[in-house]
């Protein structure tokens, strides 16, 4: 039986950069750090700049987002999080997006599941 799933957007002051079906999402909470599954109770945080994690039903591993401060808004629709720059190893040079992975592999393997 697969996950249950929510909707996912990150969204900046320029683009939509995700808008995705997510199984969860870790996220850098200004109290520490905030895990999101589908049916969270309603919840508005601060964000501080550092690495989301996000999982996908079609992705096996963690997929890295590394986003400056911002909001994470969860309700019954899903989870949005506004920040002002949200960029995946994709998006960056090569060095910055072999440190992102590396900095995200550490969190991912330090948090529980």
């Amino acid at each position: 039986m697969s996950e249950p799933t929510f909707n996912l957007r990150i969204l900046t002051p320029f683009e939509t950069r995700l808008d995705t079906q997510a199984v969860c999402v870790n996220a850098p909470g200004a109290e520490g750090r905030l895990g999101i599954l589908a049916g969270h109770s309603p919840l508005i945080a601060g964000l501080e700049a550092g690495i989301v994690l996000v999982n996908t039903p079609e992705e096996e591993n963690r997929k890295p987002w590394s986003i400056d401060e911002g909001v994470l808004i969860a309700t019954a629709q899903g989870v949005t999080i506004l920040t002002e720059t949200a960029q995946t190893p994709e998006d960056l040079p090569e060095e910055a997006a072999a440190e992102l992975r590396n900095r995200a592999a550490s969190l991912a393997r330090a948090l529980p599941g």
